[in-house]
């Protein structure tokens, strides 16, 4: 955009005031794309390569889809058997938020008896199931 307002004529404040950027960056791509033709930087290659590629990362989606009760070091342990890189649980952990593995294993919970939920006053009735026995319901 910067560029094509510029060969179209637009003067600097004009074509910053068009872009919402600052007329030190508008002077600045158009200049670089007068030198070498190209306004675009590499900055996709910029910062800390990522330990876990798409391959890894479908791999580890059929682990735990394949086993869903698996821990999160029972994960890792077989990620690391099977790659060359190790990868510590933490970013084991980060990798299935990432790609929306959120609870890995339900956990049981004791239901609240109606008599310990009226004494603290915490009896209500569950809107999707119409019970009235537990607090919460989990059914």
């Amino acid at each position: 955009m910067i560029v094509g307002a510029r060969l179209l004529g637009a003067p600097v404040s004009q074509t910053s005031v068009l872009s919402g950027k600052s007329k030190t960056t508008v002077s600045r791509v158009f200049t670089e794309w007068r030198k070498s033709q190209k306004t675009t930087t590499d900055r996709s290659r910029c910062g800390r390569k990522r330990l876990v590629t798409d391959s890894v990362r479908q791999w580890l989606e059929k682990i735990v889809t394949s086993e869903r009760t698996m821990t999160i070091a029972a994960i890792t342990q077989t990620l690391n058997a099977g790659s060359e890189e190790t990868v510590s649980a933490r970013t084991v952990r980060r990798e299935l938020r990432r790609m929306g593995f959120y609870c890995r294993v339900q956990l049981q919970k004791h239901h609240a008896l109606v008599s310990n939920t009226t004494a603290f006053g915490m009896r209500q009735r569950n809107s999707h199931c119409g019970k009235t026995q537990c607090y919460p319901c989990l059914s």
